[in-house]
């Protein structure tokens, strides 16, 4: 499965494109938000973002960001942030990674986008029918999973089994010129 990610939330503004998943679990969520901008730093490159329910954060913003200075006090910032966590049944093998990042060429509209991939090994530490859900212990957290999607799946997975997991986050940022908060 593959496609782009458009929805009420994201109005059309941000497209995020997904490599099509293998494995016995696949579970995904995108989240987006809307922020504008309540104040720009540009010499000491600081932005303060407030969120929908009224929050700020200020931030210092990277030097490879090279259109901050077409940013102004008003904008908004639309933000998307997609996880997915993917698990294959099939004995555990190496453990990959990788990471690309990107930005808008200078000139062009801000925005910017990170991706990271990850497979480890996770032991399974627990298996809850009622939920249904399995629980995952890797190198650095422990994470729930769940099956609800198919709950035969806990049948196929034994507490103390390791298996592979492959987990893919990304976040991609724009700013919207047109719209003013």
């Amino acid at each position: 499965m593959s496609g782009t990610f458009q929805d009420a939330l994201c109005g059309g503004k941000l497209t995020m494109n997904r490599e099509p998943f293998k494995g016995a679990i696949a579970t995904a969520r995108l989240r987006t938000v809307n922020l504008s901008v309540e104040a720009l730093d540009l010499t000491n490159r600081v932005i303060t973002l407030r969120g929908p329910q009224g929050g700020t954060l200020t931030m210092q913003v990277d030097e490879r960001v090279k259109n901050l200075p077409q940013i102004s006090v008003g904008d908004v910032v639309t933000v998307a942030y997609y996880e997915a966590w993917v698990l294959d049944l099939n004995q555990p093998g190496q453990q990959t990674s990788g990471v690309m990042v990107g930005s808008a060429a200078a000139g062009q509209s801000p925005a910017g986008f990170a991706a990271r991939r990850s497979t480890i090994q996770a032991t399974v530490t627990a298996i809850d029918a009622a939920k249904p859900s399995a629980t995952f212990k890797g190198p650095r957290e422990t994470v729930e999973l769940s099956v609800a999607q198919d709950p035969r799946i806990l049948s196929q997975l034994k507490v103390g089994q390791t298996y592979n997991v492959t987990y893919i986050e990304n976040l991609a940022v724009a700013v919207d010129k047109d719209t003013k908060r």
